[in-house]
């Protein structure tokens, strides 16, 4: 167990220097562990109050992407990220619970909840082909740009649901921190290791993107939009403060 363990390490930082090496292994456990964690806040204080806290499309994008790299990934794809998805799937699924749950009864129009859950089963279809197609169309068999474009929609789509949520139900300060911090460690990951494949000729080379640069403004825009996040998480949390004070 230890030596495979060990040769799947060699495996994923195959082409790496010794420096480059340990900073992917850091990175790689701090992405992973921080947003398992956040989902875990974020979890627990949604049982609390009868709520969901992650947003419908978000969900439904995350856990079509998490299922299909954790089900049926590229034999090239390293276990250990494979592992990974595995471990956000779990947390995955009781936050799409939570939508079927309680979401319903946390929409404001009657309509919406009228045909709530016809509705939420056929975003979640839409979304599981959505990406499925996104990552043929784009050869984006690792899920590297359909990743990143999601955690820039689902950042945005947060600072949405803080600005409907002005009682804070919900909303996670502590996960936004750790969605942030997971956000930056997977851009520095991907940074080295995704360019490292074609390098190395793990993927063929004529897959390579011709730039690189839509991958760097969502490494650059998204830890943003999540910053704005938790300073609107803040601010509801002493908005509550100064009227219990009051």
């Amino acid at each position: 167990m230890l030596q495979h363990l060990i040769n799947e390490l060699e495996y994923m930082l195959h082409g790496s220097t010794p420096a480059v090496g340990r900073l992917l292994l850091f990175t790689a456990v701090v992405m992973f562990a921080t947003w398992a964690i956040a989902y875990i806040l974020i979890i627990q204080k949604c049982f609390r109050e009868k709520t969901y806290g992650v947003p419908i499309i978000a969900v439904c994008l995350n856990i079509s992407w998490e299922a299909q790299m954790a089900l049926a990934p590229p034999e090239y794809y390293p276990w250990l990220l494979k592992a990974g998805n595995h471990l956000w799937l779990i947390p995955d699924l009781f936050l799409l619970f939570q939508l079927y749950r309680f979401g319903r009864a946390n929409q404001r129009h009657e309509s919406v909840q009228r045909h709530y859950y016809v509705a939420l089963t056929g975003t979640l279809a839409l979304s599981f082909a959505l990406v499925l197609t996104f990552r043929r169309y784009f050869n984006d068999d690792i899920g590297v740009a359909a990743a990143f474009l999601l955690a820039f929609i689902m950042s945005i789509r947060f600072i949405f649901m803080a600005l409907e949520r002005p009682d804070g139900s919900g909303l996670s300060y502590r996960a936004g921190w750790l969605m942030m911090i997971g956000n930056i460690a997977a851009a520095i990951f991907c940074y080295f290791w995704w360019p490292m494949q074609f390098a190395i000729g793990r993927i063929d080379v004529s897959l390579e993107p011709t730039t690189y640069w839509f991958l760097y403004v969502l490494f650059l825009t998204v830890p943003i939009f999540n910053l704005i996040y938790i300073l609107q998480v803040r601010q509801i949390r002493a908005r509550q403060g100064a009227a219990a004070t009051a």
